[in-house]
């Protein structure tokens, strides 16, 4: 009987301590605890304030298994780690999830903190983020250099900007006026910009390009320049480069110019306009001409720097003997080979109208004769107003004609 109450107080014993081991535990990682693995046994997870937990791997939260940061935690997901929460979460006032690697979300998420994206992090979020005081950010870095050339990042600051003209940078003011702001920039000159956008903002910035001496390079066209963000490349628009993230932090790179010939894709080209009248046409250096269109202008691109020679066609049937040539204005004179030259070509000096071609004084064969047998006309008259004149002062025994002048009489010598 005893040997039998024993075993049945081992026994009790035993089922006693079974729901002790299996009993789910409130878990409250220490200061620099690495998560990975999943919450299995664990009822719930707190991060208590001042305590920065770390996930590394993979990690799952089971749907039973809530989590909570409270204000002043950190749950810093590793750019190696993955974190998938099945369960609920909430994100104290001042609490922080900040992420490098990979959060998926598939269950509702309170949010009064901040959620962040940083490095290549992402968020996939199949359940609901709600909470008017909380944050969604990502991470944007837009670096400033690269090999082979500096590129000097100008930045607006984020949310209430707007893309204006000019290439320069605008907000609203109080009464919603644009107003200037190109001196007011987010982060200097010289240096790349690292910040967090809310979700929702955007972010606009330009490229100021400079050589390794930091020496202006107004050649490179940021037209053609690759900008890429997240290896995707962006455009300008009116001169500057808009990022507004979604659910993911935002890498900036830039294509490289580590040679002449790279360079060389990068190029301004000016466009100049060649153009045409009747008569005549403006032709570039190389060109063949059969037939021109009377009042048609051609345009040819030339490299941001070099030179450029023209000549001016003229057709048959036309005369050059009077035509005059000026560039932006000024008269030019050809060469011995017939050809003008425009030096130094910048789009500067193209916005100002210094390369316009202007053409005068080509006229028809037909003309110049016309105006030849009008002067002729007019010498053969003028002759014979002369002769008339001649006529009647010679009845009135008026001489048209010079006097001869009287010799002196000669010396006379006196006989002594």
């Amino acid at each position: 009987m005893k040997k039998i109450i024993a075993v049945l107080l081992v026994m009790v014993m035993a089922l006693s301590c079974v729901p002790m081991s299996l009993a789910a535990d409130a878990y409250e990682p220490a200061d620099g605890a690495v998560l990975t693995g999943t919450s299995e046994g664990h009822s719930s997870i707190r991060i208590l304030e001042g305590r920065t937990v770390k996930v590394s791997g993979s990690y799952e939260l089971k749907k039973n298994t809530p989590l909570t940061i409270d204000a002043g935690g950190t749950l810093e997901i590793l750019a190696d780690g993955k974190l998938t929460v099945n369960g609920t979460a909430l994100v104290s006032e001042e609490g922080i999830i900040h992420n490098e690697g990979s959060l998926i979300l598939n269950n509702s998420v309170a949010n009064s903190g901040v959620i962040e994206n940083a490095g290549k992090g992402s968020i996939t979020n199949k359940g609901r983020i709600s909470g008017d005081a909380g944050t969604l950010r990502n991470e944007v870095k837009i670096p400033n250099t690269n090999a082979g050339l500096m590129y000097h990042v100008r930045v607006c600051r984020p949310d209430f900007y707007a893309a204006g003209s000019e290439g320069g940078l605008y907000r609203n003011n109080s009464n919603g006026e644009a107003t200037g702001i190109n001196d007011n920039a987010f982060g200097a000159e010289d240096t790349g910009v690292t910040t967090y956008l809310n979700e929702g903002q955007s972010i606009y910035f330009y490229l100021i390009f400079k050589d390794e001496a930091g020496e202006a390079l107004p050649q490179v066209d940021p037209e053609k320049f690759v900008v890429n963000v997240n290896g995707t490349r962006v455009y300008l628009d009116r001169g500057l480069y808009k990022i507004t993230p979604d659910d993911q932090a935002i890498t900036v790179s830039y294509a490289s110019i580590l040679d002449a010939a790279t360079m060389y894709k990068y190029v301004k080209t000016i466009p100049i306009y060649l153009p045409s009248g009747e008569g005549y046409r403006v032709c570039a250096y190389g060109d063949t001409l059969d037939q021109a269109v009377n009042e048609n202008i051609d345009k040819t691109e030339v490299n941001y720097g070099s030179n450029f020679y023209f000549r001016v066609e003229i057709f048959d049937g036309w005369q050059k003997s009077n035509i005059t040539v000026t560039v932006g204005g000024v008269e030019v004179q050809p060469d011995k080979f017939g050809y003008y030259e425009i030096t130094n070509i910048t789009d500067t000096l193209a916005e100002e109208g210094a390369y316009e071609i202007y053409v005068a004084g080509v006229v028809k064969d037909s003309t110049q004769n016309l105006i030849a047998t009008i002067m002729n006309t007019i010498r053969n008259v003028m002759e014979t107003i002369i002769d008339m004149f001649k006529t009647l002062f010679g009845t009135l025994g008026i001489s048209l004609t010079k006097a001869p002048e009287t010799e002196a009489p000669a010396e006379t010598t006196v006989a002594g």
